[in-house]
């Protein structure tokens, strides 16, 4: 299952901020696509993330390519919180303070986060089941993210948030087994 990273406190400073504001401006949604695709660009493009934590290069040379690669591309407000980070030298934070900005909203939407592990992947119809079932019990609206693992050999494991429910198979026979170790 995978392990979502929590964004730091920074990050989510960051994040909070830049919501109010493109609240403010009624431009969140173009915001929120533009954090995703920057948090992305940082995330998958090491060799530019090194360029821009590099100690040697100044920074008009950063906010040059900045400019360069951001700076027509996006919202005034999207491009200033970008150029906010680096003259910090906080540009590493990107991809967090972009996850960060995505939970709020999410948060804001009702959405909730949910990993589920089963041993066989789920069809559309089952898939949707599940998503029903979450939504009901938990008053939100569940994004379901499905992971495969046959050597749980049935059942499931939700996780939510920090969170966890193994309902899988292979656990109740860990349970069933520890009992008859202890009798």
């Amino acid at each position: 299952m995978a392990q979502a990273k929590l964004p730091s406190p920074a990050a989510q400073a960051y994040a909070s901020a830049l919501l109010a504001l493109a609240d403010e401006r009624n431009v969140t949604p173009q915001v929120a696509q533009e954090m995703q695709a920057v948090g992305e660009v940082m995330s998958q493009t090491p060799h530019l993330a090194q360029f821009f934590s590099d100690p040697k290069v100044s920074q008009e040379a950063k906010d040059q390519l900045l400019g360069r690669v951001f700076g027509s591309r996006f919202q005034p407000l999207t491009f200033n919180t970008i150029r906010l980070l680096s003259s910090k030298d906080q540009l590493a934070l990107l991809p967090e303070v972009a996850q960060a900005f995505e939970d709020l909203l999410d948060e804001r939407l009702g959405k909730v986060e949910v990993d589920i592990t089963v041993a066989k992947r789920l069809l559309p119809p089952d898939l949707e089941q599940v998503r029903v079932s979450l939504q009901r019990s938990l008053g939100k609206d569940p994004v379901i993210h499905q992971y495969v693992d046959e050597s749980i050999i049935g059942g499931i494991i939700v996780k939510i948030g920090d969170r966890l429910i193994d309902g899988s198979v292979r656990a109740q026979l860990d349970a069933l087994r520890n009992k008859l170790l202890k009798a």
